[in-house]
């Protein structure tokens, strides 16, 4: 199977979960029924592999850094994933998995234009890029097959009040502050969602899917800071259709391969249309990651209390599905226990025979 095809199964394995809105940001879960926990999974995120004894150091070169990895499990970097010590702080450009045992280079952005000096030669894991920033790098790879470093830092300076000492990428999350813990509370992790469509303003859409639902969760915080902080101060009250919203999975695979490149660390592939940038990570086989950024600011856009009414009659049919979906379970879990005991009977009642027939010879 070819890589677009795993990423065409992928999202054909995916629906659309009830919409969480607050102001004019909406969050669309990504549920399989299918998820995976993902407990014992061989590849784990970059922030848990950090507390397992995962190292980024200092490479002295803007451009990359040193990943030592001597865990047991390989380590998935998500692009845009922030790094915060060093010279300079960092964020990853490309997606990459470091395998276990080993230590490779690993590409890099400077997202703090002005520093280069520091107390410690190794980096932590801090939040990712903003998601206009992340759209921005995928575009730079599209227009010239890598990332401009002068286009990520006119980026930065765009959002920073002029006169910075340091132009940090991180002062722009620090200056919503309250925003971010305003919007954030309003927001939740759905079951079984293995990513989200986070729609900003009505016209920007973010989406992130991984392979392990404990991952989203654990990635679900950072992907709705980098949203939140593309906010406008006074948020309008239109909303993209959520019948138009189901459509948006069948178009990213129907965008045109425009990258693709395989190493050690997985092949990524870039795909891209008029309205539609996106990339996905395939590893071993599956597709560890899959992130795209379309554009539906020209799109037709409905009220709130339009998009509520719409809600509120999916989550019937939301708790139908659910109730099916438990009785199917049940099902299953018998016929799994009538399998069970029918082997146990057939090893005892042949044990019992075999020891009938040594009683015989002797």
């Amino acid at each position: 199977m070819d890589e677009l095809s795993l990423v065409k199964k992928l999202l054909e394995n995916v629906y659309l979960g009830t919409p969480q809105i607050h102001k004019n940001i909406v969050v669309v879960p990504l549920i399989s029924p299918a998820a995976e926990a993902g407990e014992d999974s061989d590849l784990i995120p970059l922030q848990e592999a950090i507390a397992k004894g995962l190292r980024i150091k200092e490479t002295c070169e803007v451009e990359r850094v040193l990943v030592q990895n001597w865990t047991e499990r390989d380590v998935f970097l998500m692009e845009s994933e922030g790094l915060v010590g060093g010279y300079q702080n960092r964020a990853i450009a490309k997606s990459v998995v470091v395998a276990a045992r080993s230590q490779r280079f690993v590409e890099v952005n400077c997202v703090e234009k002005g520093r280069w000096r520091g107390t410690r030669s190794t980096f932590d894991a801090a939040g990712m890029c903003y998601a206009s920033l992340r759209e921005e790098k995928l575009l730079s790879i599209y227009r010239s097959g890598s990332i401009s470093q002068d286009e990520v830092w006119a980026e930065i300076d765009g959002r920073l009040s002029q006169g910075a000492k340091t132009y940090n990428m991180f002062s722009i999350y620090q200056a919503r502050r309250q925003d971010i813990e305003e919007y954030m509370s309003h927001f939740y992790y759905a079951s079984r969602s293995m990513g989200a469509m986070v729609i900003v303003g009505g016209g920007k859409v973010h989406l992130d899917l991984y392979w392990s639902a404990r991952v989203m969760k654990k990635n679900l915080t950072r992907l709705l800071r980098s949203a939140v902080v593309e906010t406008s101060p006074t948020p309008g009250g239109s909303y993209l259709p959520p019948w138009e919203v189901k459509s948006l999975l069948g178009e990213i695979p129907q965008a045109k391969p425009h990258a693709l490149a395989g190493e050690d660390g997985g092949m990524s592939l870039l795909l891209a249309s008029r309205k539609l940038i996106s990339s996905a990570l395939i590893y071993r086989g599956r597709v560890v990651h899959l992130s795209a950024h379309i554009d539906r600011s020209e799109s037709d856009k409905i009220t709130e209390s339009e998009l509520v009414d719409w809600v509120v009659k999916e989550q019937s049919v939301e708790s139908e599905w659910e109730r099916r979906a438990e009785r199917n379970r049940r099902i299953e879990e018998d016929r799994s226990l009538r399998h069970k005991a029918r082997l146990q009977a057939l090893r005892f009642f042949g044990d019992v025979h075999k020891r009938r027939i040594g009683a015989d010879v002797r």
